[in-house]
């Protein structure tokens, strides 16, 4: 099992009857619409249980990238016939545990790295140059983006609080 990234990972956990594949569906086109580059490195399936990673990127500059870490672990996964505004549809019925995190990289092309004057460098863009945009734009944006997925997955799911704090900001 494989950690999302960030300091405070947010877990949702959600037993009951779902649409898998329109919760696939609704997540990529979220990170399209977001500019981020999807990406899925773990597709495990075992019987009645899926692993799932997703590893979401978006270029901010040529300096700055987002990335974010979304884990899935669907447990006693099964698929369940349910009439659905009187149409016959499979659904699928399971415990699920979403983690998502995120981090701003920084450097990503590494063209800080290497000699100890470059270093230095790297440390006046981060302490000077650019202290404002990640205080204040570029931890946040991401942050809230993080969010509104988070709020996408509990519509999807039917959670019971199916909005946060952030449900409106980015």
């Amino acid at each position: 099992m494989e950690t999302p990234i960030g300091p405070h990972p947010i877990i949702l956990n959600y037993d009951g009857i779902f649409d898998l594949e329109a919760l696939y569906r609704e997540c990529t086109q979220f990170f399209a619409e977001k500019g981020f580059k999807f990406e899925e490195p773990t597709y495990k399936v075992k019987a009645t249980e899926e692993e799932i990673t997703w590893k979401p990127e978006r270029k901010v500059t040529d300096y700055v990238k987002y990335t974010m870490a979304i884990n899935f672990w669907i447990l006693d996964k099964k698929e369940v016939d349910v009439i659905k505004e009187g149409k016959k549809v499979k659904l699928t019925k399971a415990h699920v545990r979403i983690l998502l995190g995120c981090e701003v990289i920084k450097d990503y092309s590494g063209r800080f790295k290497g000699k100890p004057y470059l270093k230095k460098v790297k440390d006046f863009y981060e302490k000077f140059v650019f202290k404002k945009e990640f205080d204040t734009v570029w931890d946040d944006e991401l942050y809230y983006n993080l969010y509104a997925l988070h709020t996408l997955l509990k519509k999807h799911l039917d959670s019971e609080t199916k909005a946060n704090a952030f449900y409106d900001v980015w």
